[in-house]
């Protein structure tokens, strides 16, 4: 039978409900089960717990920086160097891309950035960690797209990136709007 380690982040929703469920089914089967999670979270899952300091989530936070930053909401979310957030898409509706800068090693999962630019997939929306953010504008500038700083999103800079299927327009507060 199989090692089985479950990994789960503090409590949302019926998140230890499952987790008790799955565990005890597994070992239920013969399989040596163990649960991973914050200290001090859950109730006795009848398997061992091993305390592991596992964050909340960001996504829901910066879907709701996003939402409060930008009306109507983005088409594309582009996450450039960074790990993106997929859970967006649930939240959003919004499609969730990897993206690399020219010259930088190929990452996994990640599309160029002068690839992307060529698609047309509405308004886009890059996120980048602040200190790559200028090598994100050179890139840009140097391939003629059009985009403007959004500002600050939950640690992320951020661009908004219009191309011709792109509805958006800054209002003189920086709103992006339709």
């Amino acid at each position: 039978m199989a090692r089985i380690l479950q990994v789960f982040r503090p409590r949302t929703g019926g998140t230890f409900g499952h987790v008790r469920v799955l565990a005890a089914e597994l070992q239920a089967r013969g399989h040596e089960v163990a649960v991973c999670g914050p200290p001090g979270e859950g109730p006795d899952f009848a398997v061992p717990l091993l305390p592991a300091p596992i964050p909340r989530a960001p996504t829901p936070a910066l879907a709701a920086a996003i939402r409060a930053r930008m009306a109507p909401l983005p088409d594309e979310i582009a996450f450039v160097e960074v790990a993106p957030r997929f859970g967006l898409r649930f939240y959003l509706g919004s499609e969730i891309e990897r993206l690399e800068l020219p010259d930088d090693p190929p990452r996994a999962q990640a599309q160029d950035l002068a690839t992307e630019l060529l698609e047309h997939e509405g308004c886009r929306l890059l996120l980048v960690s602040p200190e790559r953010r200028a090598p994100l504008e050179r890139a840009l500038a140097m391939r003629r797209a059009e985009w403007v700083r959004v500002g600050e999103l939950r640690g992320y800079a951020a661009l908004a990136q219009f191309s011709a299927d792109c509805a958006w327009r800054a209002d003189a507060g920086g709103m992006l709007r339709r």
